[in-house]
Order: structure tokens, then C-alpha cells, then sequence
């Protein structure tokens, strides 16, 4: 069957709306949850995929050939968008807080995602690599890391920000590498 004779293609109709979603709901689904891990998430971002799909049926009748790889291409956006707007807040409640990285870590339990960020922590300075080591991993206080590094404990507040700013700047880039391999 060719994607013009489909009975959800082209997309007119609620009632092929209803059979695009059940035909691909289910994969869609199973995709998303084995990124996020959270199924009210998952879901959300499903129905997110179809109501897009729904508000641009005019536009994607004459720009989409193949409504398949159309769909994951949306669901790989929408996870994208979610996975990174939450792991950024955690990020910076982490960073902002007093709490070690362990937090974020009972949250998504997944070592990849955990070997990215050892990754993009290793791109910073040595000094500013070691200061947040010892606060956000290893639990230290300012006060602590400063006489152990003897350095000053402003010292220690400035190599922290700066390597917060840093990983947040840069947390994207790891992001899309996470989604994507999970998506692929």
C-alpha cells in the first residue's frame, strides 16, 4: 500500500488521526520511555508528536513523503526538548545547591549519560575540574575544598561558577549525542 492510499495518509481527518495513533503510538512509546525512563513523560511526549503532526497536516501533505520517519524525527525533537529541560533544571539545582552529584544520579541511573558528563567536566581547567570534583561528587563543603587546595574559599565560589557556567553552556552538545544514540 502506497503512503496515498494509506488510511491516514494524507491526514485529514480526526478518525485517521486516530488510526495514525494507534498504528504508531505503541513504537513511539517504547522509544521515548527507553530515553526517559518516566512513563507519564513518555506518554506526554507522544501525544505531543501526534498533536504536531495534527496542527501541521496542511503544511505536511505536500513537504513529508514518508509520515514514518517523519514521526521519529518529531519523537527524537520532543525528547530531545524534554530530556534536556529537565536535565538541565536538576543540573542547575545541583549546581546551585549544596547537594552532591549522587542526587542526580538516583534520578536516571544511566552510565552513559553519567560517562558524558565525566566528559564534559574533563574539557575544564584543571583547577576548575578539581573544585567541582570535590563539591559536587565528592560532597566536600567551599570551606573544606578551599584549605584543602589552599586557595581561598572565593577562589573556590569562582572556580565553581565558572565551571557551572561552562557545563551549562555546553550541556546540549552532550544532550544531543545522549538522545541521539538512545534514538537511533
Amino acid at each position: 500500500m502506497t503512503l496515498d492510499q494509506s488510511a491516514y495518509w494524507p491526514l485529514v481527518s480526526e478518525k485517521q488521526l486516530q488510526i495514525l495513533y494507534e498504528k504508531y503510538s505503541k513504537i513511539l512509546f517504547s522509544r521515548a520511555y527507553f530515553v526517559v525512563k518516566e512513563e507519564s513523560l513518555a506518554e506526554e511526549i507522544v501525544q505531543d508528536v501526534f498533536i504536531s503532526v495534527w496542527f501541521k497536516r496542511e503544511y505536511l501533505v505536500d513537504h513529508v513523503d514518508n509520515i514514518e520517519a517523519y514521526l521519529f524525527g518529531i519523537l527524537k525533537k520532543k525528547v530531545y526538548d524534554s530530556f534536556r529541560k529537565i536535565v538541565k533544571n536538576r543540573l542547575i539545582a545541583l549546581v546551585d545547591s549544596e547537594t552532591t552529584i549522587d542526587h542526580v544520579n538516583e534520578w536516571y541511573d544511566e552510565k552513559e549519560l553519567r560517562i558524558l558528563l565525566d566528559q564534559l567536566v574533563a574539557k575544564l581547567p584543571e583547577k576548575q575540574q578539581e573544585v567541582f570534583k570535590l563539591i559536587k561528587i565528592e560532597g566536600f563543603k567551599r570551606e573544606e575544598v578551599a584549605h584543602k587546595l589552599g586557595i581561598s574559599p572565593n577562589t573556590v565560589k569562582n572556580h565553581l561558577a565558572t565551571a557551572t557556567k561552562f557545563l551549562k553552556d555546553n550541556m546540549d552538545a552532550m544532550l544531543v549525542a545522549y538522545v541521539a544514540s538512545c534514538l537511533s
